[in-house]
């Protein structure tokens, strides 16, 4: 039984994405599977994973922000910038008011460079960063340009503090911890990390892995299975006639001479047939105005 789609998993603390692969192919022989963005072992929350075709589209759901409830503790800082890691610092942290932190959260949103921490798993000069740090290699990782959308204090009861930080790709919440608590005198470091969203998937619609698990997968998928088109409902559709849907399939391109479409030059379209079933992933040549096959579902 082939199994294209999207299944939410509530990633369970002390579990690396990597394992929940692991534990979800070992329920699904043979089946291709995806997951759409890392999630440190130390925190829990929304995992993505695409099964069978629904991994081609793993791209899309990457470049979608993501939403985190975080708790930082103030006045340690960590090797590793969390809870799993090393003391190196103690620090008094009595003189930080929630208007303090407040004041501060202006510097971290928006595009801003973030340097991200050195255990982490991207690679400086071909080896995992995370190794080098271990083995006690001196190196720095770039700053990288990153999209904070907003950050607000949920509570706050030093020395643990509450943030929901909605960010692009590509952010880290260990670094913001690390850079608000320097920032700030004090130095923190991440104690508690939930992801509560990735694109249009919510922690409220995600299932326990543990629950995966307990049942009948292949009985339970139907229920909790979302459609593939759900991670690119940014992108504008288009439905194709019959004759049309051949040609796309067969790698041609479909002519579009309806200026009153107007699409922009190398958007990406989802594209439809008549029964209204997701089919395509098209991108628009403005200048030939062709519809031309980017990613095609089926054969």
């Amino acid at each position: 039984m082939s199994l294209d789609g999207f299944i939410i998993v509530d990633k369970p603390i002390g579990y690396t994405s990597a394992d929940v692969i692991r534990d979800i192919k070992r329920l699904i022989d043979r089946q291709k599977i995806g997951h759409g963005g890392t999630l440190d072992p130390m925190a829990n929350g929304v995992l993505p994973i695409g099964l069978g075709k629904a991994t081609r589209l793993m791209e899309y759901l990457l470049d979608e922000n993501k939403e985190y409830l975080a708790t930082f503790r103030l006045g340690e800082i960590t090797d590793t910038y969390d809870c799993t890691g090393a003391i190196v610092a103690k620090n008094n942290y009595s003189y930080i008011t929630q208007e303090i932190i407040e004041k501060s959260l202006p510097r971290f949103t928006g595009w801003i460079y973030q340097k991200p921490p050195k255990f982490s798993a991207l690679k400086f000069k071909g080896r995992r960063s995370y190794d080098l740090a271990r083995a006690g290699v001196e190196f720095d990782l770039n700053p990288r340009l990153v999209k904070v959308h907003s950050i607000s204090l949920e509570r706050f009861q030093p020395p643990d503090v509450d943030f929901r930080i909605t960010c692009s790709r590509g952010f880290y919440v260990r670094s913001l911890a690390n850079d608000l608590g320097e920032y700030i005198g004090c130095g923190a470091h991440v104690l508690n990390l939930t992801r509560l969203k990735v694109g249009p998937f919510k922690l409220l619609n995600s299932v326990a892995l543990n629950e995966l698990k307990r049942y009948n997968f292949q009985d339970l998928f139907p229920q909790i299975i979302k459609p593939m088109d759900e991670v690119v409902k940014r992108l504008r559709s288009l439905s194709l006639n019959t004759n049309q849907e051949s040609n796309f399939k067969m790698g041609k391109p479909v002519s579009l001479f309806n200026d009153s479409l107007k699409f922009r030059d190398d958007e990406h379209l989802r594209i439809y047939n008549e029964s209204c079933d997701f089919f395509a992933i098209g991108k628009y040549n403005a200048i030939k105005k062709l519809l031309l096959p980017f990613k095609v579902f089926s054969s």
